[in-house]
C-alpha cells in the first residue's frame, strides 16, 4: 500500500513535537489514562491554558493521533499553517477574529464529524479561547454540535473524554504538568436517558435542549479535572494557600503531589463558599490580611525566616550559601556563553506572545533555531581558532548543559538573596517576626481543620504511601546529586585544561 506523504509528514511532525515538549516539560504526570479508548471515535475536550502546547500534551496523553480544531488565523501564518494542515487540524472561525467568516464553522464542524465517523480521535477546546486564569470559562456548544449530529448519523460508540491540563508554572522551562483524564461521557447512554424523559421522540442532531444539557454536563466534568476556582478573584490567593499548607506539617496533605494538592485546595475553597460562605469569607480575609502584613514587613509569603524556627532558618541559609558557591562558576559560564541567544529569543518572542498563555509556544518556536545556530557558530569558532576537535566538542556539550544550569541558578540566586536580606532585616525587629510567626501558626491550624472537614465530604486521592524515612533519604540523595554534578563540572574543566595543555606540548 502506498504511503500518503501528507500523513507521513504529520506523523514525523507529531513525534518531533512530542519529543520537544517532553524536553521543555520533563515532568508530565498522567492520571486516568485508563479512561482513554485505544481505538474508535473519541472527542477530547480540554481546558486551554497554553496556546499551541496544549494539543501536543493531549497527543502525548492519548498515545494516538488527535486532530484538533484551532482558531482560523493561525492557518494563515507562514510555515505554522502548513504544519497545522499536515497534522490534520481543522480551522475554527471565531467572531472575535473575523465575524464575516463565522458561517464557515458549519463546514469545519462537519469535517470533525466526518473524522469521528471514520473512527478517529478529534479534539476541541470548548471554552473557545486560551486563558491565564485558573478557572473553566464559559463552555460553548461546539462539542455538543459535533457529537450529537455524529451520533444521529450512526456513530453510536462515540465518547467524550474530559481532560484537565494543569501546569505548575506554564511559562517556565521544566515546569511540572498534570494531565488529569476524567471518566468518559458515553453519548449513547446520555441520549437514551434524555429520550426516556421525553414524551415524544427527539431529533438528536437538532434538539437545542439536549445540546444545552450536554454542554452543561461537559462544563461540570471539566471542573472536576481542572484546577478551578468559582471566583476568579480568589486565584491570586491560591498560591498563598499552597505555600502555607505545604509547610503546615499536615501529613495527609503532604502525601498528595503538589498539583493535585493545588486542585484539592481550589475544590475546598469552592465547597466552603457554597456551603458556608460566611466562614469561607472570613478564612480568605485572614489570608489576605496576613499577606498584607508580610508585604508591609518587607517579606514574602514563603520566606524561610517566617516559615521555620531560627535553627532551621540558619541551616537553610547555610545550605543556600553552599549551593550558590558550588554552582557559581558553571552558572556564570552558562550565562556568559548563552546570554546572546537568550536575549535574542526573549526579544523576538516578546513581540508575538499574548500573555502567559503563549510564552512557551513562541520561546520554543524561535529559541530552537536561534540556539542551534548559536551553538554551531561557537563550535566553528572554537575549532577554527584552536584546531582542537575534542575541545570544540566539549564546548558544544557544555553550552546547553551550563545554559540549563544558568536558567535554574539565577532565579534561585535572586530568591536566595532576597531571603537572606530578609533574615538580616528581621534581626532588628524580632517582636514583629514573632507576631508574624504566631499568626502564621494560627492560620496553619485553621487550614488543617478545614482540610479535615473537607476530607469528610471528599476523599483524598488514593496514592501509594511513601514512608517518611524514604522521603528524607530521597531528598538527601537529590541534594547530594546536586552537589556531585557541580563537582563533575569542575572536574570536566580541569580535564579540558589538561587536554589543551598536552595538545600544546605535542
Amino acid at each position: 500500500m502506498a504511503l500518503n506523504p501528507i500523513s507521513l509528514l504529520g506523523t514525523v511532525l507529531r513525534r518531533l513535537a512530542h519529543a520537544l515538549i517532553k524536553r521543555y516539560y520533563p515532568k508530565i504526570q498522567i492520571t486516568g489514562a485508563e479512561n482513554i479508548p485505544k481505538t474508535g471515535p473519541v472527542l477530547f475536550c480540554a481546558n486551554h491554558p497554553n496556546s499551541l502546547i496544549d494539543p501536543v500534551l493531549i497527543g502525548i496523553t492519548a498515545r494516538r493521533p488527535v486532530s484538533f480544531m484551532a482558531k482560523a488565523p493561525l492557518f494563515k501564518t507562514p510555515l505554522l499553517g502548513s504544519v497545522m494542515k499536515a497534522l490534520g487540524m481543522v480551522p475554527a472561525y471565531r467572531g472575535q477574529d473575523d465575524a464575516r467568516q463565522v458561517k464557515k464553522n458549519t463546514k469545519s464542524l462537519n469535517r470533525v464529524v466526518d473524522g469521528l465517523k471514520a473512527g478517529r480521535a478529534m479534539g476541541i477546546f470548548p471554552e473557545g479561547m486560551s486563558t491565564d486564569v485558573r478557572q473553566v470559562a464559559l463552555v460553548r456548544s461546539g462539542a455538543a454540535r459535533i457529537v450529537l449530529p455524529a451520533y444521529a448519523q450512526g456513530v453510536e460508540d462515540l465518547v467524550i473524554i474530559p481532560l484537565g491540563i494543569n501546569y505548575e508554572s506554564k511559562e517556565r522551562l521544566g515546569s511540572k504538568v498534570w494531565m488529569n483524564v476524567g471518566p468518559p461521557i458515553e453519548i449513547k447512554e446520555f441520549v437514551d436517558q434524555y429520550q426516556q424523559q421525553q414524551e415524544e421522540p427527539v431529533d438528536v442532531g437538532e434538539d437545542k435542549v439536549l445540546r444545552r444539557e450536554l454542554t452543561g454536563l461537559l462544563s461540570e466534568r471539566l471542573k472536576e479535572v481542572v484546577v478551578h476556582v468559582d471566583n476568579a478573584d480568589w486565584d491570586p490567593l491560591l498560591s498563598d494557600l499552597e505555600s502555607i499548607v505545604q509547610r503546615a506539617g499536615h501529613k495527609p496533605s503532604l502525601r498528595i503531589p503538589a498539583l493535585m494538592r493545588r486542585k484539592r485546595i481550589a475544590d475546598a475553597i469552592n465547597y466552603f463558599y457554597q456551603q458556608d460562605p460566611e466562614t469561607a469569607e472570613k478564612m480568605m480575609s485572614q489570608i489576605e490580611s496576613y499577606h498584607e502584613k508580610i508585604r508591609a514587613a518587607g517579606l514574602v509569603i514563603d520566606d524561610p525566616i517566617v516559615n521555620r524556627g531560627r535553627p532551621q532558618a540558619i541551616l537553610t541559609f547555610c545550605w543556600q550559601t553552599l549551593v550558590l558557591i558550588a554552582w557559581l562558576l558553571p552558572a556564570l559560564f552558562g550565562l556568559v556563553m548563552n546570554v546572546i541567544p537568550f536575549m535574542v529569543t526573549r526579544k523576538i518572542a516578546g513581540k508575538f506572545q499574548d500573555g502567559a498563555r503563549s510564552i512557551a509556544t513562541w520561546r520554543l518556536a524561535f529559541g530552537i533555531p536561534i540556539y542551534l545556530g548559536w551553538y554551531v557558530l561557537v563550535y566553528a569558532t572554537v575549532l577554527a581558532t584552536t584546531r582542537i576537535l575534542p575541545l570544540a566538542m566539549m564546548m558544544n556539550l557544555l553550552l546547553p548543559l551550563t545554559g540549563t544550569i544558568a536558567l535554574r541558578y539565577w532565579p534561585f540566586f535572586c530568591r536566595s538573596m532576597v531571603h537572606m536580606g530578609h533574615q538580616f532585616r528581621t534581626l532588628t525587629n524580632r517582636r514583629r517576626l514573632h507576631g508574624l510567626r504566631k499568626e502564621l501558626e494560627t492560620l496553619r491550624e485553621t487550614l488543617v481543620d478545614y482540610a479535615e472537614r473537607f476530607a469528610e465530604v471528599s476523599e483524598r486521592p488514593d496514592l501509594p504511601v511513601i514512608k517518611p524515612m524514604m522521603m528524607v533519604f530521597a531528598k538527601g540523595l537529590g541534594k547530594a546529586t546536586f552537589l556531585l554534578l557541580a563537582f563533575l563540572f569542575y572536574l570536566g574543566l580541569y580535564l579540558g585544561y589538561v587536554v589543551l595543555d598536552i595538545t600544546e606540548y605535542f
